[in-house]
């Protein structure tokens, strides 16, 4: 589904999405955030389960701003009918290794409660292949993988209407992941054969993602007039161990890695919703959001000291967490031809991070987010929209964990804990032709990014 939706992009083999060409995008599962990794949740929802997909490039300041390409919305069916109704999906895919796919969904609405849940399980192998050529030095480095992941996903949840206009709500989700990987990297010097050197790779990791979702909504006399209160608790936990042997010209001897990663994130917010009168709406809210994840790395293996002798490598305990604290408000008003919205979110922000009980980096800001947009329909058939919006993207784990992400015997990946948000200001125009059957919409965006990250490429 994501791959025929016009400007979504999905790489085949990482799993990786993008938006536009950006891959800095927010996925929320009907309107909420989730600690499952996007590549892994993406392979968890059947089609069947998807009722609609929103693309919000230039989100209003109501949505967190993180995220420079926008956030792509995934709306679940939820069937609330009288009485107990479910359906179950399942499907193959077989390309050079097969993929395994089933879900179930039930749902019981009986007076003023309506029970729901779903499962859904994806089994796969995953092959990747590639290489690395360096000119200066006459070598090429050839790697290939295989990845064997299984992963279950559950999901349980409750609305209780205690009158027509007050709601309750809660829902679990719990995913389990196991997966298995083995590889192979063969360094070949065409001039120098006494370098060659391979390296054989095996990997066993498994994580557990549980969400914890309380809503609470309650309807006024006017019509969407509302206030609700979200609080969301999401603990995440990892577990990765990878051994590597290596023969032929090589100073290192076999070793294992041991990395653990616990993560905890909780958000609450409250949201209130007015509408002035006919043509005029007002939107308000507050929010906390609040990040810790502590990563535990352990090696067998031994590394270079300056003077090019080796030790034992040491152990790593890495803590790194974020404290947001938000207030927004948007106004908007629609006019026969005309329509527009105003909005501005405040956040101030805390980071903190550390490696071996030793502060590393602190970061403190508060940053202003605008956001507009202005729409004009001279008739039924046309549709000009200009927005507005400035965004977030705030240094991920991987980019800022200084534990090696991934290794090989020429190659290895860390993040720096030192880094600081890069912020984009999102300038859009769009037409809308609406024809007799669909539409047509054209647009043009400029993007204008301060304090970019980018992945930087040291020689040792």
């Amino acid at each position: 589904i994501m791959n025929n939706i016009p400007s979504v992009n999905i790489d085949q083999q990482t799993g990786q999405l993008s938006l536009r060409g950006n891959s800095n995008v927010r996925v929320m599962i009907d309107g909420k955030l989730s600690n499952v990794p996007v590549a892994q949740l993406l392979r968890q929802i059947p089609s069947t389960s998807i009722k609609s997909i929103e693309l919000i490039t230039n989100p209003s300041a109501k949505y967190v701003p993180d995220g420079m390409g926008g956030i792509i919305n995934i709306i679940l069916h939820k069937n609330s009918n009288i009485g107990f109704n479910g359906s179950l999906n399942t499907g193959l895919t077989v390309g050079q290794e097969a993929k395994f796919n089933s879900s179930i969904d039930l749902n019981y609405r009986y007076g003023k409660f309506n029970f729901y849940g779903n499962f859904g399980n994806n089994i796969g192998k995953y092959v990747n292949k590639g290489f690395i050529y360096r000119i200066d030095e006459n070598s090429e480095q050839l790697f290939n993988w295989l990845d064997n992941r299984k992963s279950n996903l559950y999901k349980i949840g409750v609305d209780f209407y205690l009158n027509d206009k007050n709601t309750i709500s809660f829902f679990t989700n719990q995913n389990y992941f196991d997966g298995k990987s083995s590889g192979e990297t063969m360094v070949t010097y065409f001039d120098d054969p006494m370098l060659n050197t391979n390296q054989t790779f095996n990997n066993d990791n498994a994580n557990l993602s549980q969400q914890y979702n309380f809503d609470y909504k309650i309807e006024f006399e006017k019509e969407g007039h509302n206030i609700e209160l979200e609080v969301d608790y999401n603990r995440f936990t990892d577990e990765e161990n990878a051994e590597f042997k290596s023969t032929g010209n090589t100073l290192f001897p076999d070793y294992q890695d041991f990395v653990d990663t616990r993560r905890d994130q909780t958000i609450v917010n409250l949201d209130y919703i007015n509408p002035l009168d006919s043509i005029s709406k007002l939107e308000a809210g507050i929010e906390v959001r609040q990040f810790e994840t502590n990563v535990d790395y352990s090696s067998t293996g031994l590394t270079f000291q300056p003077d090019g002798t080796l030790i034992p490598t040491p152990d790593t305990d890495f803590v790194y967490g974020m404290d947001i604290y938000a207030a927004y408000a948007n106004f908007g008003q629609n006019y026969a031809k005309w329509g527009y919205q105003l909005g501005l979110r405040v956040e101030d922000a805390e980071v903190k991070a550390d490696t071996n009980q030793l502060r590393a980096f602190t970061d403190k800001y508060t940053e202003l987010y605008p956001s507009g947009y202005v729409t004009y329909s001279p008739s039924e058939k046309n549709m000009f929209q200009a927005s507005f919006s400035r965004r977030v993207d705030r240094p991920g784990l991987t980019q800022v964990n200084p534990i090696r992400e991934w290794s090989t015997p020429l190659l290895s990946s860390f993040g720096n804990p030192t880094l600081v948000p890069q912020f984009t200001n999102s300038y859009e125009l769009n037409y809308t032709r609406r024809l007799k059957n669909g539409s047509i919409t054209s647009g043009v965006f400029f993007r204008s990014i301060k304090d970019e990250i980018n992945r930087a490429v040291y020689i040792d």
